[in-house]
């Protein structure tokens, strides 16, 4: 009986917290968070259509953060959009912070565990794999791990080009989400 309790009031939190972070967020369409997380300042954070977070982010927009569409971001990702000044007035820092945009493009897959730091762009339809600190941008379609990220490879453009024009884009756990076609493309 405990459990269910427990279980009934998590839900009730999430769906709470979501509730806000959707009035706060510019939020373009559809948008799945499973599990707890923290957004510092949601109102300088852009969520593209779906999007996908899982449980115990932690995402600081106080310097803007901005997520396109088809994102699927997994358990414990962190990101910062601010850095605390260490040339500033005061040893280790002052109160001044520097603020450095984050932008991931569109159709990115960001494993767990990841880490991303102030002023980076993840370029669309990249990969980050599980446990990756992204201290520079990622191009386009490569596919980067480790500490700090390093291209490992890159996706198929042609096959990653053909599945974008014709709408087909993951959903919840993979499952497809079929939307309309880019123009100029055929089925």
């Amino acid at each position: 009986m405990k459990r269910r309790i427990r279980r009934a009031i998590r839900r009730w939190r999430v769906r709470r917290w979501t509730r806000h972070l959707l009035e706060a967020a510019d939020c373009r369409g559809s948008l799945r968070i499973n599990g707890p997380g923290l957004v510092r300042c949601p109102s300088r954070l852009t969520l593209g259509d779906n999007t996908h977070l899982t449980g115990e982010f932690h995402i600081d927009a106080r310097g803007k953060v901005e997520i396109g569409d088809n994102c699927h971001i997994s358990h414990r990702f962190v990101c910062y959009s601010v850095n605390h000044d260490y040339e500033g007035e005061a040893i280790p820092y002052d109160e001044k912070l520097l603020e450095k945009p984050v932008v991931i493009g569109d159709n990115v897959w960001i494993g767990f565990g990841v880490s991303v730091v102030p002023g980076v762009t993840i370029g669309e339809g990249a990969i980050v794999g599980m446990g990756a600190v992204v201290v520079s941008d990622v191009p386009p379609l490569a596919i980067v791990g480790g500490n700090p990220a390093k291209v490992l490879k890159y996706r198929d453009k042609e096959h990653y080009e053909r599945l974008v024009g014709q709408g087909r884009f993951g959903g919840v756990n993979g499952a497809l989400v079929q939307k309309k076609p880019r123009p100029g493309t055929d089925i």
